[in-house]
C-alpha cells in the first residue's frame, strides 16, 4: 500500500511538472508570433475600431460596438476579414492562457488532495522531507512562477487583453466556462491597480 501511494503521488507530480514544462515551451514559441495589430503601435491604429482591451467590457461599450458593426457594412467586412485571417493564432494564444490557468488550478487541486489524505502516506510535511518527491513538488511550484513571469514579460498586459477580447468576441463567452478567472489572471497590471477595465458578465 505504501509503495502504491508513494508511486501515485510521484505520478501526479510528474504529470504536472511535464505539463508545466510544455506550457513554458509554448510561451517561448508563441512570443515570436504575436500578430502585428496586437503589438505594433502603427498597426494598432489601423485596427483600433475592431481590436479592444478589457475596456470593451465597460457598460454599453460592447453594445455600441455591436450596433456599429450592424450599421456599417465596411466595418463588418473589415472585422470578418480580420477574424478569418487571425482566428487560428488567436485561438492558440487563448489556449496558452487557458493552459496556464488550468495548470495553476490543478496544482491547487493536488495540494488539496494531499491535505485531504488522497495520498495516504503523504502530507505536505512528508513531501518536503522526501528528497525525490520534494524535488518534483518544488519544480511544480517553480513552473507556475516561470509561466506567469514569462507571460508578463513576453506577452505584455495590453496585448494579452486584446487577444483575450478578440477570442471572446469571435468565439463567444459560452465556449469559455471559466472566462472570468482567466480575465482576472491575465489583466494588465495597470488595470488590476486602477480597476479601470470592465468585468464581463
Amino acid at each position: 500500500m505504501k509503495k502504491k501511494n508513494v508511486g501515485l503521488c510521484n505520478q501526479e507530480l510528474l504529470k504536472l511538472v511535464a505539463r508545466g514544462s510544455a506550457v513554458i515551451c509554448e510561451i517561448l514559441r508563441l512570443k515570436d508570433y504575436i500578430p502585428e495589430p496586437y503589438s505594433n503601435k502603427n498597426e494598432e491604429k489601423l485596427y483600433k475600431d475592431i481590436i479592444f482591451d478589457f475596456s470593451l467590457f465597460k457598460p454599453k461599450v460592447l453594445n455600441n460596438l455591436e450596433d456599429r458593426l450592424k450599421s456599417d457594412p465596411e466595418l463588418l467586412d473589415k472585422d470578418e476579414d480580420f477574424r478569418i485571417n487571425n482566428i487560428e493564432i488567436i485561438e492558440r494564444f487563448f489556449s496558452l492562457f487557458d493552459s496556464i490557468y488550468q495548470y495553476i488550478t490543478d496544482w491547487k487541486t493536488f495540494v488539496e488532495q494531499v491535505n485531504l489524505g488522497k495520498f495516504v502516506q503523504h502530507t505536505i510535511d512528508t513531501i518536503l522531507t522526501d528528497k525525490e518527491i520534494r524535488t518534483l513538488f518544488c519544480e511544480s511550484v517553480f513552473n507556475a512562477g516561470v509561466m506567469l513571469l514569462l507571460v508578463d514579460r513576453l506577452i505584455p498586459g495590453p496585448t494579452r487583453e486584446k487577444l483575450i477580447v478578440s477570442y471572446y468576441r469571435y468565439k463567444g463567452q459560452a465556449t469559455i466556462p471559466h472566462f472570468q478567472e482567466i480575465y482576472k489572471l491575465f489583466a494588465s497590471i495597470e488595470d488590476r491597480k486602477s480597476g479601470s477595465a470592465g468585468m464581463p458578465r
